[in-house]
């Protein structure tokens, strides 16, 4: 059986593990402690408490210096990106020193793993033999674009040496859950183009045939790889007023929603009001950003 393949889900036949352990938090929360924490190192590195820096008298004019500038508050979707994904798949995937490692996908798994083994983690694949190869939410870019979901996992299984580790994150059934129909609901009315999109289910980046652990891992031990281990890793993105708004926009772009739309730019700003009224009108405070992690070996 291979990925995109529906006839049946063999829980059963492949070794799998499941696990419900990891705390779902992600998200503003999330986004927020970063911020107190940017801020924090910010105040430290000027020296200058707040109203130190706020309304000191200017020594040339007499005259009260104008506020610093605010720190900007890094946008909640890098929070998700980082915290709930990228260090998930990196706790599982464990890149050490001295290794070959390539990583695909959310480029924040890349940036994590160079600073846990403070050595270059490659993001181009370059000759295969790879100690590691790591793919966060790679697959379902891949099939976003065009490409195949199976073609894709074997491309990255051979960049892997015999005896190295692959470590795929892809979303599991239900995640995104209800994005893609705000995203319809929205860019439908406006879009043009020969081949308009007609449903929902046409948008998700969810991969049928490998939308739950058993047939994630099922479908990679048919790639031919040895020691599978899939685990449903659930995660919940909470929205916050204007900026989880903004951030369940930028999560449908990010993920392939939104490109799949043919819309005049000059119609996009009315979509998006579409979008956020819905969002506001059907009281959807948090998004299921549940993934499904597998990690393998190639056979030496």
């Amino acid at each position: 059986m291979g990925m995109g393949d529906d006839s049946g889900d063999p829980e059963g036949e492949a070794p799998v593990h499941t696990s419900e352990t990891d705390v779902p938090t992600t998200g503003a929360d999330a986004a927020g402690e970063a911020a107190s924490g940017e801020t924090d190192a910010v105040e430290a590195t000027d020296g200058a408490s707040e109203a130190d820096a706020g309304s000191a008298p200017d020594e040339t004019t007499g005259a009260d210096a104008p506020p610093a500038p605010t720190p900007a508050r890094p946008h909640p979707l890098g929070a998700v990106l980082r915290e709930g994904i990228a260090d998930a798949v990196l706790v599982r995937s464990r890149p050490a020193f001295g290794e070959r490692v390539l990583s695909e996908g959310v480029a924040e798994a890349a940036e994590a793993a160079e600073s846990l083994t403070l050595t270059r983690i490659d993001r181009v694949a370059g000759e295969p033999g790879y100690d590691l190869v790591q793919s966060v939410l790679g697959i379902p870019d891949a099939v976003q674009a065009g490409g195949d979901a199976e073609e894709e996992a074997e491309r990255l299984a051979d960049l892997v040496r015999p005896g190295g580790r692959l470590v795929l994150a892809v979303w599991a059934r239900g995640a995104l859950e209800p994005l893609p129909a705000l995203v319809f609901g929205a860019l439908a009315p406006v879009q043009t183009g020969d081949t308009p999109v007609e449903d929902p289910a046409d948008i998700t980046p969810v991969i049928e045939g490998a939308d739950t652990a058993g047939s994630f891992a099922f479908a990679l031990g048919e790639l031919g790889l040895a020691q599978v281990r899939a685990e449903a890793v659930p995660r919940r993105f909470e929205l916050d007023g204007a900026s989880g708004a903004d951030a369940a926009w930028a999560l449908a772009e990010r993920t392939g929603m939104v490109a799949a739309f043919e819309v005049a730019a000059d119609d996009l700003p009315q979509a998006r009001s579409r979008f956020d009224a819905a969002l506001a009108d059907q009281g959807i405070r948090s998004l299921d950003l549940t993934m499904l992690i597998a990690a393998a070996r190639r056979p030496a």
